[in-house]
């Protein structure tokens, strides 16, 4: 079983999570940022959050339309959209469109 090594606490992230605001963790390859986002939503009710995977094909297709009907449809009522991109080639450009639209 893999340990989780605490670079990053759960609180502190949970910190530096404000409504309306993006938030991007980033950091070199194999530095358990995926292993972060996990231990960091174990505990959140998953109505209020919803994770996406950019090594998901199905995922992406999810957010190739680009239009706030869309963002709507996929947000519904929850309140954290986290995307665990490696290899959206586009994830800049999409944030913007989906934080300025909602």
């Amino acid at each position: 079983m893999k340990t989780y090594i605490q670079r990053v606490s759960k609180d502190e992230l949970e910190r530096k999570l404000k409504p309306n605001k993006v938030l991007i963790l980033l950091g070199a390859r194999r530095t358990d940022k995926t292993q972060l986002i996990r231990h960091f939503l174990e505990d959140m009710p998953q109505e209020k959050c919803l994770l996406l995977n950019g090594d998901d094909i199905l995922d992406v297709q999810l957010l190739e339309e680009r239009s706030v009907k869309n963002y709507e449809r996929l947000l519904g009522n929850r309140k954290l959209l986290v995307i665990n991109d490696h290899y959206l080639k586009t994830v800049n450009t999409l944030i913007y469109h989906i934080h300025s639209s909602i």
